[in-house]
């Protein structure tokens, strides 16, 4: 995913620079949104929806390989657990279901539904990683080897990285879409 983003910017640059780094309102940008680099112009969005559809599978076989990882934990057992595995598991699909709408419905095609995928998106991302905190913690009794210690930290430090995040990204695109200012979405993660 990762690697068709990239291609898709550097096609962006190259041959829609003026249309990727432009704004509905006129204020004159340097970095694209993703909105505008997956969404807006062709072969962009081809390279992008290409990239997410080789992505999918495995994202599809990853969420099963987290739900059979928390089911072996020695808490699986509880009937608590077990359920709060199943609402985690759902959470990891909705997510996944979103991103492939934000994927498939750009932006310029349908700007409704677009925002809606970009909303359950963030919304099934926070949850799924607050409860695989926790289902991760409660499954995984301490004392921890080096690996689960380093996926600890890994898993607690990118959720609060990603929640962090969402408020510096909400204000940037508040502020963007009701005064417009120059450059003011190079930060913006909404828009």
């Amino acid at each position: 995913a990762f690697g068709s983003i990239a291609i898709s910017t550097c096609i962006g640059y190259v041959l829609h620079f003026e249309g990727i780094t432009s704004t509905q309102c006129g204020a004159p940008n340097v970095i694209p949104s993703i909105s505008a680099v997956t969404g807006g112009f062709t072969p962009e969005r081809y390279v992008w929806r290409i990239g997410m559809a080789f992505f999918s599978s495995p994202r599809i076989f990853d969420s099963f390989l987290l739900y059979n990882f928390f089911a072996a934990s020695s808490a699986a057992r509880k009937t608590w657990y077990s359920i709060l595995n199943k609402i985690n598991w759902c959470f990891y699909i909705g997510e996944y279901l979103s991103l492939f709408t934000l994927t498939f419905v750009s932006s310029v095609e349908n700007y409704p539904i677009h925002e809606k995928g970009f909303i359950f998106f963030v919304v099934f991302s926070i949850l799924h990683m607050i409860l695989s905190c926790c289902l991760f913690k409660l499954g995984h009794p301490k004392p921890w080897d080096d690996s689960e210690q380093a996926s600890w930290r890994l898993r607690l430090w990118s959720t609060i990285v990603f929640i962090s995040m969402l408020p510096i990204g909400a204000y940037l695109f508040i502020r963007h879409d009701q005064y417009c200012e120059p450059y003011g979405s190079q930060c913006d993660p909404f828009n």
